[in-house]
């Protein structure tokens, strides 16, 4: 009879490459790096395809990154829209939706380095060296009750923040 040696120990059967210790309970920004989007102005957006793409919650859609939905470009940016320029393999998760509609909450992986930037209403998920991957990231916010608690917490920080 095979005894499973993982059985008394808080490790999962199945890994991600380059981790081999026990789980440990983290809270999210330990091993994520959050940014929010920028609200880059919208007369100042190319709908000619040109640098850089505005990644938009139009653009998030049904956990896909769908690029020929309302595409928005940008020939150039400033020094502080630099810091919403996304790389390949980050997570980006839709924060808000259409009244009615469970459309919020939706994620997709980005494929490409430095051609697209983060707009508003969106969040990115980055990994931290040697405390996560993307793949992880990108698997733990997948989960319907992740998003459930994630954004109870968000409405819940948004609402202590406007008081």
């Amino acid at each position: 009879m095979k005894i499973n040696e993982n059985k008394n120990r808080n490790v999962p059967n199945l890994r991600f490459k380059g981790f081999k210790d026990e789980w440990e309970k983290k809270k999210l920004g330990y091993m994520v790096e959050f940014k929010a989007g920028y609200a880059f102005k919208s007369e100042q957006m190319l709908s000619e395809k040109s640098t850089y793409q505005l990644i938009k919650m139009s653009n998030v859609y049904q956990n896909e990154l769908r690029l020929d939905r309302n595409p928005s470009f940008s020939q150039t940016i400033d020094s502080k829209q630099k810091e919403f320029i996304l790389k390949k393999g980050d997570t980006v998760l839709t924060l808000t939706g259409t009244v009615g509609k469970q459309d919020f909450g939706y994620s997709a992986q980005i494929k490409e380095d430095d051609k697209y930037l983060l707009n508003q209403r969106l969040v990115l998920l980055r990994e931290k060296k040697d405390k996560s991957t993307n793949d992880f990231i990108k698997h733990l916010i997948s989960n319907e009750s992740f998003l459930k608690v994630f954004l109870v917490k968000l409405k819940a920080e948004r609402e202590t923040k406007q008081m």
